[in-house]
């Protein structure tokens, strides 16, 4: 499970690696959404909901991996904490 995310700036040939956390600090929707589109610039993620859905599907078959534990977010945010409850 990647809990970071790609960032897309206006005319960029390449995404620009952004982790969760900080994901939800500059895209307050982050959370809720695979793809945010904001000032010309687009973000790619793995939502809660999203990861929720892979872990559901993962434990069909032995498991999951995160990369990394420490780009996710505290509190309600927390993908490791939605990994847990979809268990």
């Amino acid at each position: 499970m990647p809990f970071y995310g790609y960032r897309w700036k206006p005319g960029a040939t390449a995404g620009e690696a952004v982790i969760y956390s900080e994901l939800l600090t500059t895209y307050g929707a982050a959370a809720a959404n695979d793809a945010i589109m904001q000032d010309g610039v687009t973000v790619y993620l793995n939502s809660k909901a999203t990861i929720v859905a892979k872990t559901q599907l993962a434990a069909q078959y032995g498991g999951i991996m995160a990369w990394e534990l420490g780009q996710d977010a505290p509190g309600m945010a927390s993908l490791l904490g939605a990994i847990h409850d979809a268990e």
